[in-house]
């Protein structure tokens, strides 16, 4: 069996992938997955239309200062060190390159989100240098070019695709990355380009995208002349326009230019248009601006760059997309940018792919001004100023160059360096063929799977990187084994040549006898697929499955899945925007075959303990939030976990609940989480549910006391996005897929063995409505006998006594935002948090 055969060779370090296998070759088109999901990220902040930042960022700074600190009173087991197995060699999607102008042996690149990396041997051996921050979001990065040990990096992600990754601010370095300052500009969230005076590197510009969620002043073209101690903004087209690029003219520094792109993009509201995306011009150092430039376009467009031939200044380029998406053209200044001419030659008029607002870059070989790159999904080069144009990127070589394209630069000796989805590409100066020159495991990783078969291997599913498979021994040597986005894999435990695989929108593939047997998901007809559509194989019996859209699906016969629904429509309304809600979780029970959970993203949560013939709607108690994972007890019996996220105003709190009532009621197990929205929950089996894990915002934390107290898990995870936990047995370890930093694993042994705290005192029994609370909070217990309110930061707000049956607290004084409430009987004391909206 090929698959297999592939796999075994990958963990002896000699399987190579370069040419698409009898997998591969059903979805390697880049034609299978190009426009970015919109949706995913946004949902989250349902039922609100956008993401308070301000909560969020305070809450991500805080928990990270809590990563520094609360590493001595951890429990045993807890300081362990995360192992980054891979892959590395599929790459992250790289949004800048910096090239030091002395010595070609040192390169700096910025990622999406997996934070900034040099090298100091050509790309060699890469490390990380921006990971004490709490957003490892990378736009910009920036050599000073009169000093260049001083590094500026902007943080925040320009491309706003559908995972918009947000930062806080411009930092400067001034010992090449090893230590970094903030220079402020923390409020501009996303920055997008740093450009110095080369005259004076006191005199600096800064481009900011702004917070793409809402109209807030953020955006525009910044300047600073001490250096970043003051700043003013001097370009605001409008609140909704960014600035994408700005350059000043080497020889005539009183000409700058910048390039604008008119982009709202919010949980209702979905902008890449507007007449305000073009390009601007100052001729007196960046005071004054105008856009009324002969022989370029007006009126509605996407957006625009902007570039300039560093050696030969009077040539500058400008691109253009417009509101189809598609290429409006390219056009070229002789004159240093006073006037243009059309330079598209014979580009064809999709090269966009329709949406090519994920692109508008024009670069030029700063020797040669005929010489140019456009971005777009494949990479367009031209020779002679942009009559003909030809492929750069034709994958006739041993590398195959990874689509989507989005930063070029050139060293002094020629050499051409590229940064795309799928990491960093060098190519000589006269050369066609392109080589990978870094092995940085920076993947976004949705989904991870543990294949019972093959337990030395790792499983995920990569954003627009398909599904792969591989460790840390042969980290630079991943197999592709689907394409399109990568999501959940799926194996059968008991047949190891029966497995399923699903790319964006629920298309599983299926794999029986070592053959692909085509899309087994094309008879789930009802409903919306969630992007990140669950599915799973029953632990009772292998040839039972199920999904869910609006309604759950299952089908009887695994090897040759044909779906119905056992359910009416679960969903009680539509998402903001109008969007048909869809289920983004489900789980069916170990221990009792049948009892069913659903979750969705428009906080709707149901259960079944009959197969689906009555479903139960579990939520009344629950938050009105997107439900981001369930899961059933491996242990006890009628024993389940939800888990929630919400992006808003003092709703950026953990949500964590149990039911050991199938669903009937919930227990808050929060307990001292930091502010951090939950990803996913797992519950390692044969411990009587003790040992339980959190994916956050802000990577992984673990509870040892059945959810009473936790932890940040190991001590070299940076403060980076964790999607999805699972548990390999045959090695004790926890795998979590990173939106970052690919797939890594943490040794559980000394964890699990360690003494066991369930002896200790058990919280207080009690009940707290409504979550969140509007005017009251109605507390039950039969153990507590007085409570206290405090807020975050401990200051006393409320205190009294509780009756025996029901007491109704009376909060209208309080103001909004999120309180603890601890509960206390004399001689043991339980807190929770509760938002007062």
């Amino acid at each position: 069996m090929r698959h297999l055969f592939c796999l075994l060779l990958i963990c002896l370090g000699s399987c190579q992938f370069s040419e698409p296998n009898e997998y591969t070759k059903h979805q390697d088109n880049a034609d299978d997955k190009m426009v970015p999901y919109y949706d995913q990220y946004l949902e989250k902040a349902f039922p609100q239309e956008s993401m308070h930042i301000e909560a969020w960022a305070k809450a991500r700074e805080v928990a990270m200062q809590q990563i520094k600190s609360d590493i001595s009173r951890k429990p045993p087991g807890m300081n362990d060190e995360w192992t980054v197995q891979g892959p590395g060699n599929l790459g992250g999607r790289i949004t800048t390159i910096a090239l030091h102008p002395d010595n070609a042996d040192i390169i700096y690149v910025g990622f999406s989100s997996g934070g900034a990396f040099k090298t100091e041997n050509g790309g060699a051996d890469w490390f990380p240098i921006f990971d004490d921050n709490a957003f490892l979001s990378v736009g910009h990065i920036a050599i000073d070019p009169n000093d260049p040990e001083r590094v500026y990096l902007g943080t925040g992600d320009p491309v706003i695709s559908g995972t918009p990754h947000i930062g806080n601010g411009l930092f400067l370095s001034e010992d090449g990355g090893a230590t970094w300052t903030s220079l402020g500009l923390r409020d501009q969230r996303i920055i997008a380009k740093i450009e110095m005076d080369p005259t004076n590197s006191d005199k600096m510009f800064v481009a900011s995208m702004g917070l793409p969620f809402v109209t807030d002043g953020g955006r525009g073209l910044f300047r600073t002349e001490d250096g970043g101690s003051s700043w003013e903004r001097v370009l605001y087209p409008d609140d909704t326009t960014g600035i994408l690029n700005v350059i000043i003219n080497p020889e005539r520094p009183n000409l700058v230019y910048a390039s604008t792109w008119e982009r709202m993009r919010s949980n209702t509201v979905n902008d890449i248009t507007g007449d305000n995306s073009g390009v601007f011009l100052s001729e007196d150092g960046g005071t004054t601006w105008h856009r009324n430039i002969a022989g370029l376009p007006s009126g509605i467009q996407c957006k625009a760059g902007i570039e300039v031939c560093q050696n030969h200044p009077n040539n500058v380029y400008a691109v253009y997309i417009d509101e189809d998406r598609e290429l409006e053209g390219i056009y070229r200044s002789q004159d240093y940018g006073l006037s243009y001419e059309p330079i598209t030659g014979d580009l064809p008029g999709d090269i966009m792919r329709a949406f090519g607002w994920y692109f508008g870059k024009v670069h030029v070989n700063p020797n040669d001004p005929e010489h140019l790159f456009l971005n777009s999904v494949n990479l367009f080069e031209t020779r002679d100023g942009g009559s003909t144009w030809v492929r750069a990127d034709d994958n006739q070589s041993e590398v195959n160059v990874h689509a989507d394209k989005h930063d070029i630069k050139f060293d002094a000796e020629g050499n051409v360096y590229l940064g795309t989805d799928g990491g960093l590409y060098k190519r000589g100066p006269n050369d066609t063929e392109w080589e990978d020159i870094e092995d940085i495991p920076a993947n976004l990783i949705y989904r991870v799977a543990y294949n019972p078969h093959e337990p030395e291997l790792y499983y995920g599913g990569l954003q627009d990187n398909g599904t792969t498979a591989g460790n840390e021994a042969a980290q630079a040597e991943w197999g592709r084994l689907w394409g399109g986005d990568g999501f959940q894999a799926v194996f059968n435990p008991n047949r190891e040549d029966h497995f399923f695989y699903e790319t964006q929108n629920g298309r599983i593939s299926g794999f029986f006898d070592g053959e692909f047997i085509g899309d087994v998901s094309a008879s789930i007809d009802i409903g919306r697929r969630h992007w990140d559509m669950q599915y799973i194989m029953s632990p009772h019996d292998t040839r039972k499955m199920y999904t869910a859209t609006s309604h759950v699906f299952t089908c009887d016969d695994s090897y040759d899945p044909e779906w119905y629904t056992i359910s009416e429509s679960l969903i009680s309304s539509q998402l903001v925007g109008g969007r048909e809600a869809s289920a983004t979780t489900l789980s069916e029970s170990p221990v009792r075959q049948g009892n069913l959970y659903v979750g969705f993203n428009d906080g709707s949560v149901h259960g079944t303990i009959d197969g689906g013939a009555t479903w139960n709607d579990l939520g009344e108690d629950l938050p009105d939030r997107y439900v981001t994972d369930i899961k059933a007890s491996p242990d006890n019996d009628g024993w389940a976990y939800v888990t929630f996220s919400g992006y808003k105003d003092n709703d950026i709190i953990p949500y964590v609940f149990r039911s050991k009532d199938f669903g009937s009621s919930w227990e808050d197990i929060t307990a001292d989480l930091p502010n951090l929205p939950v990803n996913d929950i797992y519950i390692i089996p044969g411990y009587d549910d003790r040992f339980l894990f959190i994916a956050s915002e802000g990577g992984v934390y673990a509870s040892t006391d059945a959810g009473n107290s936790w932890s940040r898990l190991g001590t070299n995870m940076p403060m980076i996005i964790v999607y999805d936990l699972e548990y390999n047995p045959d090695k004790q370890e926890l795998i979590a897929g990173t939106f970052a930093r690919s797939i890594q694993t943490y040794p559980l042994a000394d964890l699990l063995d360690g003494p066991s705290s369930v002896e200790q005192a058990e919280p207080l029994a009690a009940s707290v409505h409504p979550v969140p609370a509007l005017d009251h909070l109605d507390i039950s217990s039969t153990e507590a006998s007085s409570y206290v309110i405090t807020d975050i930061s401990g200051k006393h707000m409320m205190k009294g006594e509780l009756s025996l049956d029901l007491t109704r607290v009376d909060i209208t004084k309080l103001p909004s935002g999120t309180f603890l409430l601890q509960l206390r009987d004399g001689h043991r004391s339980s807190t929770t948090k509760f938002v007062k909206l």
